[in-house]
């Protein structure tokens, strides 16, 4: 709970109760090409360890209930391994509003279309 408060993401939680919820009820059942790549990802995060069927749909909620909030971002590769990271020591919903902060606030240029921050960085890692 230590990184929700430090974050501020618990506020947003407080602030946007229900939302997480919504957002999976209202597009239960529509497809995207978000949720097609996130299907192909779910099962190969951490596919060397041991997790349960819970987890995975667990990660899929996440993921898809973000492409939904934020289309503009949807769902990029990697994203997979930040959101089952979270969810290794946060509950589903904590972990969606961590990966919203993370995505959106934290390194927002990394998942840009360009991924200029990933650029910037990784030229940056090549003069070290």
């Amino acid at each position: 709970r230590f990184w929700l408060r430090f974050t501020g993401v618990a506020d947003t939680i407080e602030c946007s109760r229900g939302l997480y919820a919504s957002l999976l009820e209202i597009h239960h059942d529509k497809r995207s090409e978000a949720i097609e790549q996130i299907e192909k990802d779910v099962h190969r995060t951490f596919p060397s360890a041991v997790y349960d069927e819970q987890f995975q749909t667990a990660l899929r909620r996440v993921l898809v209930a973000y492409s939904w909030k934020n289309p503009a971002v949807g769902y990029t590769q990697a994203m997979n391994f930040v959101a089952g990271t979270l969810l290794i020591f946060l509950d589903e919903e904590d972990a969606f509003w961590m990966l919203v902060w993370i995505v959106e606030k934290l390194l927002p240029s990394y998942y840009a279309e360009d991924m200029a921050g990933v650029d910037v960085d990784g030229k940056l890692l090549e003069k070290l």
